[in-house]
């Protein structure tokens, strides 16, 4: 692909055509290392329901659970949101308790014209739906600031979509990802703007039930296998991590029950969601995977719980296209064709004009102000450093009692692997002129001793990357060691006092040998622009598929005073 291409930043929420089918191998294995002395001990887990909406569709071909050892009892049950609820029991189990789901799944994505004629504000909500507009703990639909400003955001709405999508794009622009956010509620989201899925979810909810809208979290399990999005400049390709995910479902009297990822798919979920189980909260709605204990004694050790993950795609169908686009929200989001009367007016975010080509500089004495010596870091540095992803949240102890519980978590590793095939690159903006020092990514080293990784700086052309400046010096193999987790890995320009003035640039890693390294990153943008990652494979010229992701980096160098 050549020449220059448009810039994709005029489109923001992209309509898009076509279908996605899938036939699912899902297996989950659950280890449970039962502290010292455990009286009792209970697991719960959820079959997963036939579904079908007005874009997406489930159906549930084969399940099957098996514990090690036999469970003592077994019991299953609809709860109050009609989930089917598997439990079993055992009386003073011994070391460990493992269960292992399987289930073969067929999910279908239909990309439908979505034509709702439900009035705003909502009226005659049937008695079933009532809990769905109540508060929760974590959903504050009550508190006044949020009433104040579910009303301010769909002031004027002719109707439920539109009102609907007022909300959720403010909660796209206003939310900056984070994995491990100090609280996962509503309130907690609205006043910082940032959290995991889970804070996604909830202030959406909490926006939606205070303006009358029943609205609903389900939670499941997203597939990490990409998709690529066919754009007038390329590819989009959209992933989500591998794990545990929480989403969102808005009721509409004349459509049901309609699905949104209030991070970026609004009216669908792809067919990488697996629809496990559905609440008025992430707390209500987390049944699966649950583990409740109670001691004999004093002695009250945690022990510890994994739960590893494996699928198959055994047939994967995807073909989908931006067919036309509009300037709302801010931040990049897709959905099907929608018919909606009025948008909110929104400023347009126009990229700044590059700056004018440096002037040779003239000979003179140097003088202070003209010296590189106030040290600037800047990037998307925000990320779970030598965190171990893989463990479970510590339990929590029922007030009074001596029963604890163990529910899974919703911390996810969003990470590529960037030393195969496929090549990866992101943009970062410069403010001021600095003198480059080092460039430092967010790597886990899972194998590989020999050879090495580098650093490959880039300038823009056209909007896209260009020529490459400058080259880090090699970090070998050998030197890397990240034993607990992802952690920062810099690579030094120092050598060659490259000074960068105000603009965007590009970097890329490289490496020789067989190396097996991950490079984490963070959903959405948030620090750098839409268009500011992309990926090519290694043996095309141009970069040809933009991701939805920002990668983790940390630039460092000197600014003048």
């Amino acid at each position: 692909m050549g020449g220059l291409l448009p810039s994709p930043l005029s489109a923001r929420t992209n309509m898009v055509d076509g279908s996605m089918n899938s036939d699912i191998d899902l297996e989950i294995t659950h280890r449970f290392q039962t502290p010292h002395a455990v009286g009792h001990l209970r697991m719960r887990f959820v079959a997963p329901p036939n579904y079908a909406s007005i874009t997406y569709s489930q159906k549930l071909n084969s399940y099957s659970l098996v514990f090690d050892p036999i469970a003592h009892s077994q019991r299953t049950f609809v709860n109050e949101d009609g989930n089917k609820v598997i439990e079993a029991s055992w009386s003073t189990p011994q070391k460990s308790v493992t269960a292992v789901v399987k289930m073969n799944l067929t999910n279908q994505v239909l990309f439908n014209h979505i034509q709702s004629t439900a009035a705003f504000p909502p009226s005659g909500i049937s008695r079933e739906l009532e809990s769905y507009l109540q508060p929760t703990d974590t959903i504050q639909s009550g508190n006044l600031a949020m009433i104040q400003k579910s009303a301010e955001l769909a002031k004027g709405s002719q109707s439920q979509i539109e009102a609907v999508t007022r909300i959720l794009g403010f909660v796209v622009d206003h939310m900056r990802y984070k994995l491990y956010p100090e609280h996962y509620d509503a309130l907690y989201s609205l006043r910082t703007g940032l959290g995991n899925c889970q804070n996604f979810s909830h202030l959406s909810a909490a926006l939606l039930r205070a303006a009358g809208i029943p609205a609903r979290v389900v939670t499941g399990i997203t597939l990490s296998t990409p998709f690529k999005v066919k754009a007038k400049y390329g590819y989009d390709s959209l992933r989500w991590a591998e794990g545990r995910h929480a989403w969102l479902e808005i009721f509409y009297p004349d459509l049901g029950w309609v699905q949104y990822d209030a991070q970026q798919t609004h009216h669908f979920v792809s067919n990488r969601f697996i629809r496990l189980e559905v609440g008025r909260d992430t707390d209500a709605a987390g049944e699966d995977g649950m583990v409740k204990w109670t001691y004999v004694g004093t002695d009250e050790n945690e022990g510890s719980r994994k739960e590893d993950l494996h699928y198959q795609l055994k047939s994967d169908r995807t073909t989908i296209e931006i067919r036309k686009d509009f300037n709302y929200p801010n931040k990049t989001v897709f959905a099907p064709e929608f018919s909606i009367t009025a948008l909110p007016k929104v400023e347009p975010v126009v990229p700044p004009p590059p700056p004018p080509s440096p002037k040779p500089p003239t000979p003179s004495p140097p003088k202070a102000e003209d010296k590189f010596i106030r040290p600037v870091r800047f990037g998307n540095m925000d990320f779970p450093e030598n965190v171990d992803l893989f463990e479970t949240a510590t339990p929590k102890k029922t007030s009074g009692s001596n029963e604890f519980t163990s529910v899974r978590n919703y911390v996810v590793e969003t990470a590529e692997f960037v030393t195969g095939r496929e090549q990866f690159i992101q943009a970062f903006n410069v403010r001021e002129p600095i003198l480059l020092k080092d460039i430092s990514l967010a790597l886990y080293k899972f194998a590989g001793e020999d050879g090495a990784l580098w650093v490959d700086l880039y300038d823009e052309k056209g909007g896209r990357p260009g020529k490459v400046l400058e080259s880090s010096e090699m970090k070998f193999m050998n030197e890397i060691q990240t034993p607990r987790g992802y952690r920062w890995v810099g690579f030094d320009f120092g050598g060659e006092q490259k000074i960068l003035v105000p603009g965007r640039y590009w970097f890329s890693l490289s490496f020789s040998g067989d190396p097996v390294v991950n490079w984490f990153f963070t959903y959405g943008k948030p620090v750098g622009d839409a268009d500011g990652t992309w990926s090519k494979t290694l043996f095309e010229e141009d970069w040809t598929t933009m991701w939805s992701h920002e990668f983790n980096y940390r630039i460092e160098g000197m600014a003048k005073p």
